[in-house]
C-alpha cells in the first residue's frame, strides 16, 4: 500500500536561487537540428498508430525534440524516415554508440504511451534498433509483450526485481550500506539498525552539504529513515538523494521528472525499466504498484507542462555522470554517503547537473524546498522551518531588476486573463504584469496575452500567477529576477481551474496551445 506522505497531484515552478540560475550554453540545445528532425521522424514512423501520433505521444516528442535541440520542433515538420536512413544520418554525424542507445529509448518512452503496446511497433523499433547496430534486445526487453497481466516487459522487469537482479550482479549493492535480501531488492528493509544510525549521522553534518540537505529532505516530509520500520527499501532510497541533488519536489509528477532523469543517466537498458516502471504507474495504468511504496495514479502526463517537464529532465539526465566521471550504472549506482559531507554545489558539479530550463520552471517544475514540490499530505504534516532555511531570495545569481519596472503597491485586476474574460477565451496558466497588476495569459495558452501585454505596455516584469509559485520573470532578458512581494492576492484561487475556465475550455484544448 502506497504511503499516503509520498503522493500528490500537480506541482509549481521552483522558487529556490539554484535553479535560477542561467544554464550554460552546453545545457540546452547540444543536439544537431538535422538530427534531431531525422530522430523525429524515425520515431513517428515507428510508434505512429493508424499514421499518426496520439495527442499524448505527440505532446511528449515535441517537448523532447524542442528542448535538445533548443528551439521548439513539432512532429508536424519532420516527415517519416525510415531506419536505415536514420543510420545514415547517424553515421554521417558520428552518433556514438550511448547516443544510438538514447534513440531507440526515445521510441520506446513513445510507444510507452500506448496502452497496450502494438506488436507492429515493438517490431519497427527493433528494426530501428538493428539498423543503428544497437542490439535488439533493449527493444524487446522494453517493451515486448508478456502473457501474466503485466502489458510491457520492461514494467514486467522492474516488477519481478530485473533492475535491481542486474544492480546486485554488477556488485553497486555497496553502494546501499545495507543487509539487503539481492532476490529482492525493492523490499522494505526496516530492521537495519546500522544502516538506520548511518542515515541519522547525515543530521550531524553542516548546513549546505549533501547529506544534511537529505537529512532535512526526510524530517520535512515526516518520512520514515531506512532501516527503520514502515520505511522504504535502501535501493529506492537512492532516488531520494537525487531529489535533493536535481532540486525535485515530491508530488507524483516530481517523481517522473527524477526517475526519468536517473533513467537517462543510465546507459543500460535496465536502467529505463525505470522510466517505464513511472509511466505504467503514473500515466497508463499498466503497472497497479510497485517497490513496494508506489500505487497506480493515471493521467499525470496530461497536466498542463508535463510535457516539458519530462522532456527536460531527460535532457539533463543525459548531461550528467557519476561523481567519479563514469556513467555506469547511472545515478543510482552511487555511494552517495561517501559524498555526503561535501556542499551540495560542489556534488551537483561534479556530476554534470545543470540547472532546469526555464520553460521546465515555468511548466510547473516545482523544487525539493518550495511548499509548491509537496503534496497536501506533506503540507499539512510538514516542518515548513525546514523549506525556509533553504530559501536565500536575493542572491547575486538571480538577477534584481530595477524598481520602476515594478509596483509593489498595485493589486491584481482579477483572478482571470483580462483579455480572455472580455471575449470569452481560455488560458493554461496565469501572469501578473508586476507593474500594473494586468493578469494575462501565459504563452502556452492560445492567446499569449501576457506577453502581449508586456509588449504594447513597455512592462517588462511578470509573476506567477498560480498558486504556490512566486517567481518572476523578465522578458527583456529571458531570466529568471528577484522582486519584492506583490500586493495580495498572489495567485488565482486554488480551486480554479487549470486550463480554465473550466465552463469554455474546448474538449481539443491540446492542440490549441502553444
Amino acid at each position: 500500500m502506497e504511503s499516503p506522505d509520498r503522493t500528490g497531484s500537480a506541482g509549481g515552478p521552483n522558487g529556490s536561487t539554484w535553479v535560477r540560475r542561467e544554464p550554460t550554453p552546453s545545457a540546452v540545445g547540444f543536439v544537431d537540428p538535422d538530427v534531431m528532425a531525422a530522430i523525429v521522424g524515425a520515431t513517428v514512423e515507428a510508434t505512429a498508430t493508424d499514421g499518426a501520433l496520439t495527442d499524448a505521444q505527440t505532446l511528449v516528442v515535441q517537448a523532447v525534440a524542442s528542448m535538445l535541440v533548443g528551439h521548439e520542433m513539432p512532429t508536424a515538420d519532420c516527415p517519416p524516415v525510415a531506419p536505415d536512413r536514420l543510420a545514415a544520418v547517424a553515421d554521417q554525424h558520428g552518433l556514438t554508440g550511448s547516443m544510438r542507445i538514447a534513440i531507440v529509448k526515445y521510441q520506446a518512452l513513445s510507444a510507452l504511451l500506448l496502452d497496450p503496446v502494438p506488436p507492429a511497433t515493438i517490431r519497427r523499433i527493433e528494426e530501428t534498433a538493428s539498423a543503428l547496430g544497437v542490439d535488439q534486445t533493449l527493444a524487446a526487453a522494453s517493451l515486448r509483450p508478456v502473457d501474466d497481466g503485466f502489458a510491457d516487459a520492461a514494467l514486467l522487469d522492474f516488477a519481478r526485481n530485473g533492475y535491481a537482479r542486474s544492480f546486485f550482479a554488477s556488485g553497486e549493492a555497496a553502494a546501499l550500506h545495507a543487509d539487503v535480501d539481492p532476490s529482492d531488492g525493492w523490499r522494505t528493509d526496516d530492521h537495519d539498525r546500522n544502516l538506520a544510525e548511518r542515515w541519522q549521522r547525515l543530521g550531524e553534518l553542516a548546513h549546505g552539504t549533501l547529506g544534511r540537505g537529505v537529512w532535512d529532505f526526510y524530517r520535512s516530509r515526516a518520512f520514515t529513515f531506512p532501516g527503520t520500520p514502515d520505511s522504504a527499501s535502501p535501493l529506492l532510497a537512492q532516488h531520494d538523494w537525487i531529489h535533493v541533488l536535481a532540486d525535485y519536489g515530491t508530488r507524483l509528477e516530481s517523481e517522473l521528472e527524477v526517475f526519468a532523469m536517473i533513467a537517462e543517466s543510465d546507459d543500460d537498458p535496465h536502467g529505463f525499466s525505470l522510466l517505464a516502471m513511472v509511466i505504467g504507474l503514473f500515466e497508463t495504468g499498466a503497472v497497479p504498484s510497485a517497490a513496494g511504496i508506489f500505487e497506480a495514479d493515471t493521467g499525470h502526463l496530461d497536466t498542463p507542462g508535463m510535457p516539458e517537464r519530462l522532456a527536460d529532465a531527460l535532457r539533463r539526465g543525459s548531461l550528467v555522470t557519476k561523481p567519479d566521471g563514469s556513467r555506469d550504472g547511472g545515478l543510482l549506482a552511487t555511494d552517495w554517503f561517501a559524498h555526503a559531507h561535501r556542499p551540495i554545489d560542489e556534488v551537483r558539479e561534479a556530476c554534470g547537473i545543470v540547472a532546469k530550463a526555464p520553460a521546465a520552471i515555468m511548466a510547473g517544475s516545482a523544487g525539493t524546498w518550495d511548499v509548491a514540490g509537496l503534496s497536501d499530505f506533506q503540507v499539512a504534516h510538514c516542518d515548513l522551518t525546514i523549506l525556509d532555511s533553504y530559501h536565500h531570495p536575493h542572491t547575486p545569481e538571480a538577477p534584481q531588476v530595477d524598481n520602476d519596472d515594478i509596483d509593489p503597491t498595485v493589486p491584481p485586476s482579477g483572478t482571470g486573463c483580462v483579455e480572455c474574460d472580455r471575449t470569452g477565451g481560455w488560458w493554461v496558466h496565469l501572469r501578473r504584469c508586476a507593474a500594473c497588476g494586468h493578469i494575462g495569459c501565459c504563452d502556452t495558452s492560445p492567446s499569449q496575452h501576457a506577453s502581449h501585454h508586456a509588449q504594447d505596455t513597455g512592462h517588462p516584469v511578470i509573476q506567477s500567477f498560480e498558486p504556490g509559485e512566486d517567481w518572476f520573470y523578465d522578458y527583456r532578458s529571458g531570466d529568471f529576477v528577484d522582486g519584492p512581494t506583490l500586493a495580495p492576492p498572489t495567485s488565482h484561487p486554488a480551486d480554479q481551474a487549470v486550463p480554465g475556465p473550466a465552463d469554455r475550455v474546448p474538449p481539443d484544448w491540446r492542440s490549441l496551445i502553444h
